[in-house]
């Protein structure tokens, strides 16, 4: 995503929004015709574990029209690259209700429910691996 934005810094959308299991789902797509979809999952109240996938688009007109609309919030993202450099990410997104959410995972991929699941999975997998003592169930 950093090597595609260095080329290109025009055209880029970022929305958000919770899905029915309480996850935070952040997508950010260039031209309408790549997206990445993000899982996030909060481990504190600035700090989330997520996961993501690049994705071609399948219905670019339907996702350049969704990634527009829904009420704007300001977001910074500080990712760690390695030891040395943290990839910073910062603008102003749109947040999605769930149902125009699922709308724009469906026209980003024709098999968003599995996506979907499949990236849910393993991050609750990673956060289980990561967070042992925060998961355990009383």
């Amino acid at each position: 995503m950093k090597k595609r934005y260095d080329k290109d810094q025009e055209g880029w959308r970022v929305a958000s929004g919770l899905d029915q299991h309480g996850l935070l789902d952040f997508l950010v797509s260039h031209h309408a015709e790549i997206a990445w979809l993000f899982k996030l999952k909060p481990i504190s109240p600035i700090e989330f574990l997520s996961l993501g996938i690049e994705a071609k688009t399948f219905d670019q007109r339907v996702v350049e029209e969704l990634m527009q609309r829904g009420q704007p919030f300001y977001f910074l993202s500080q990712t760690r690259v390695d030891k040395h450099r943290i990839l910073q990410m910062r603008g102003t997104g749109r947040f999605k209700h769930p149902r125009s959410l699922r709308r724009l995972k469906a026209a980003i991929s024709e098999k968003h429910a599995d996506l979907d699941r499949r990236l849910r999975n393993a991050l609750e997998e990673l956060f289980r691996k990561l967070y042992p003592e925060r998961h355990m169930v009383i």
